[in-house]
């Protein structure tokens, strides 16, 4: 069993990040790399395509019941999509 969370494990003894920490598998937390007005921009850009592609409740193919997931369809068209 290993010490310490994963943020001091990455941070090592120096206290310098030489990779992004990471609490989330798939997700990367890279401090400083954005400051405030790109992060504001990158908010608003994420936000305007949320309305273009709201959120959803998909259904179970056989049975009809909602998921306990809500998804968008946040990315560009796959082939064959409209």
């Amino acid at each position: 069993m290993s010490g310490g969370n994963k943020k001091e494990t990455e941070a090592g003894k120096t206290g310098k990040m030489t990779r992004p920490a990471s609490d989330l598998d798939g997700f990367r937390l890279w401090p400083g790399l954005l400051d405030r007005a790109a992060q504001e921009a990158l908010r608003d850009a994420v936000f305007a395509r949320l309305r273009a592609g709201p959120f959803f409740i998909p259904r179970m193919p056989k049975s009809g019941l909602p998921m306990r997931v809500r998804m968008t369809n946040f990315g560009p068209p796959r082939l064959g999509d409209g």
